[in-house]
């Protein structure tokens, strides 16, 4: 399991965009829209590091709900950390054997791949995504 990114929730991703790639000169590998959640991300790269930048424009889910409810809150909250795992099946097993709460209790196919995401309360209120590594963010 390794770190793959850090999703950032911001009250306006354009903004976010043009900060982050013409200002900071971070590398814009992907735009995503998540018609089905209701969210919409912008996926930077700098040195080996990722940075996913998250709007709740029309927020359906338990986890696009979390980020709107949070960026109510205050604008550009670390949402997520999202580990890549090399078997998604075995870590939610694992996890769960572990006595560790699921929002997804059996990993779900998003656009990309298989993920699953650990319920709030499991770290303390912070947001955890799992990925299988053959996710290909599109």
């Amino acid at each position: 399991m390794f770190l793959h990114h850090i999703g950032i929730g911001v009250r306006d991703l354009e903004k976010a965009i043009v900060f982050y790639r013409d200002i900071l000169g971070f590398t814009l590998e992907k735009r995503i829209d998540w018609d089905d959640s209701g969210l919409k991300a912008a996926l930077f790269s700098t040195g080996e590091s990722k940075l996913e930048f998250i709007q709740a424009v029309n927020p359906t889910g338990r986890v696009a709900l979390s980020l709107e409810r949070a960026i109510r809150e205050k604008d550009g909250i670390v949402h997520h950390l999202c580990f890549a795992v090399e078997d998604i099946e075995e870590a939610v097993r694992t996890l769960m054997a572990r006595k560790v709460r699921m929002i997804d209790e059996e990993p779900r196919t998003a656009t990309g791949g298989r993920i699953a995401w650990l319920a709030e309360d499991a770290a303390d209120g912070f947001m955890i995504e799992l990925f299988d590594l053959r996710y290909e963010i599109r």
